[in-house]
């Protein structure tokens, strides 16, 4: 069964932070990233989520799913 591979990118404004309203300022934002893979030193390397979806499933409804599930459901994650 064939399906599609997403990477998202999740930015939100950092807390305690007031993000400028007229220009973006990277400094201000987070950005989503998981530290799962290991490099030749043992050290932890960060990348972008990603998510498998079979053709006949919602995109948008799995990316969600998948979102609020690593995030933390149990302390309640990124529901949208």
């Amino acid at each position: 069964m064939e399906g599609v591979d997403f990477l998202l990118a999740v930015i939100r404004p950092k807390p305690f932070h007031k993000p400028p309203k007229n220009e973006f300022q990277a400094k201000y934002y987070d950005i989503l990233l998981l530290d799962i893979n290991h490099d030749a030193n043992g050290r932890g390397l960060k990348h972008l989520p990603k998510i498998s979806v079979p053709y006949q499933e919602n995109p948008l409804e799995k990316a969600v799913e998948f979102l609020y599930i690593i995030t933390g459901a149990d302390r309640g994650g990124i529901k949208g």
